[in-house]
């Protein structure tokens, strides 16, 4: 292994000490690729096999990331108006509420009420971890905020349907590794995620205890939990895998609508609450159901009909005069944070779409344009498109070099500096919170990095 860069003392010291890391007998049979490069000097200062391709797995977020600051821009909000199909009177609106998704994928409790972001590591969405927690404070809260704008206009009662318009893009189906299989739909609330904790009992052989956020009609959970004796593996840290694994089984979708699943699995005595998320597989039901419920709260008499579908003919009702409710979001340059800093996978899935119809105007084939969008960005970089799973994702290969061509071009850009903030920094947050927390270097390097399994 030779140093690309200019022999010197310092570089020497470098070369050995990443040697001395390889050499371990750990990493006997490991293949090795890096390239450390300053753009500052322009000069390479430690390089091996950076031409060779490597599977990143998460350092392909960062790609993402950038796709989206380049076509949307980093101040980019997403906007989630409610409109009314009839007029108002005495209080009642005769006609039907439409909420008109906008993508906004922190809808829920992720914005805390400082405007700050909730990002707790690891994230819910990766609910096998023993130590991931749900999303602290109110998972509806932008919701109940949407119902608080409706009844300050005045309205007591609706007529009509209560409805979700997700026409930004084609709702499809996505698969992370991780985080499982779930739909990727022009609305999100909550991550699309029923958080249950499950508590054991105080003896054996009883069923655990469930605590359910948000709580909704939408979903019931039957509970078929057992309590065992104390278990080792419980404590140890690593993903609970195996038979007796807490896991939801039998999910039925109601003639209503609305979904009945049952949570069966052993929880060991006197171990920690464990954490499951039930993934939403229909985000405008449920999003139609919690919106319906928030407005009942706020002392507005509705009916819920989840199998009620919006027209097209909605969409002349969608103009200031109807509007009596409006969300937006944070910017662009916070929303990419849960993808880059806790590693959402699902955050990650529904980038491109966003990207492919908010950009790109292309509601059919969403996901195919807002890869489109970067590979053009890839161009710009010098890049060719990477190798592998022409689907995007997490399926194409990349070399070192490749990375270090493309995040140079980034630090190019008038954004970067908002760009760069969203990465997990060492020390700090984010998936890097906890590492070398020592460092003289704390709070000044930012990484996003990556762990693939096969």
């Amino acid at each position: 292994t030779t140093p690309d860069a200019p022999p010197g003392e310092g570089s020497l010291k470098l070369e050995a000490r990443i040697q001395e890391i390889m050499h371990r007998p750990e990493y006997r049979n490991a293949r090795w690729g890096m390239k450390f490069y300053s753009p500052d000097t322009k000069q390479v200062m430690y390089s091996i096999n950076s031409d060779q391709l490597f599977q990143p797995a998460s350092a392909v977020k960062v790609f993402v990331a950038a796709t989206a600051f380049s076509a949307l821009g980093p101040d980019y909000r997403f906007h989630t108006p409610v409109y009314r199909t009839g007029p108002v009177v005495d209080g009642v609106l005769k006609g039907d509420l439409v909420l008109v998704a906008g993508g906004d994928l922190l809808l829920g409790g992720r914005v805390q009420p400082d405007g700050t972001l909730a990002l707790p590591e690891p994230d819910h969405t990766y609910d096998m971890h023993p130590d991931a927690v749900p999303v602290p404070g109110d998972p509806l809260r932008s919701i109940r905020e949407i119902a608080g704008q409706v009844a300050a206009r005045g309205i007591k009662r609706i007529e009509g349907r209560i409805l979700v318009d997700a026409s930004l893009f084609r709702e499809a189906k996505g698969e992370a590794g991780g985080t499982g299989k779930f739909t990727v739909s022009p609305i999100t609330i909550n991550d699309n995620l029923v958080d249950v904790m499950v508590t054991p009992a105080s003896r054996e052989g009883e069923p655990g205890t469930l605590r359910i956020s948000p709580e909704t009609s939408y979903v019931k959970v039957i509970n078929q939990t057992k309590t065992t004796a104390a278990s080792a593996a419980s404590t140890s840290g690593m993903p609970q895998m195996g038979p007796g694994v807490l896991r939801f089984v039998d999910d039925v979708t109601n003639a209503d609508g609305t979904q009945t699943v049952t949570l069966t699995g052993n929880i060991s005595l006197g171990s920690r609450t464990a954490l499951r998320a039930y993934r939403i597989p229909e985000p405008v039901r449920f999003a139609e159901a919690v919106l319906a419920e928030a407005l009942r709260e706020k002392g507005i008499s509705v009916k819920a009909d989840l199998l009620a579908t919006p027209d097209q003919t909605l969409s002349t009702f969608y103009t200031p005069e109807y509007r009596v409710a409006e969300h937006v979001s944070p910017p662009l340059s916070e929303q990419v944070k849960v993808m880059l800093k806790v590693s959402s996978n699902p955050h990650t899935v529904h980038f491109p779409y966003l990207v492919g119809a908010i950009a790109g105007r292309d509601k059919e084939n969403a996901k195919q344009t807002g890869h489109e969008f970067q590979k053009k960005l890839f161009e710009k970089a010098g890049l060719d498109a990477p190798v592998g799973n022409s689907g995007g994702d997490f399926g194409e290969k990349y070399s070192p070099d490749s990375f270090i061509k493309f995040l140079t071009y980034m630090s190019q850009q008038p954004y970067f500096p908002k760009y760069l903030a969203a990465l997990p920094t060492m020390g700090k947050d984010g998936s890097l919170a906890q590492v070398q927390v020592n460092s003289p270097a704390v709070g000044h390097v930012y990484a996003k990095t990556g762990t693939g399994m096969s």
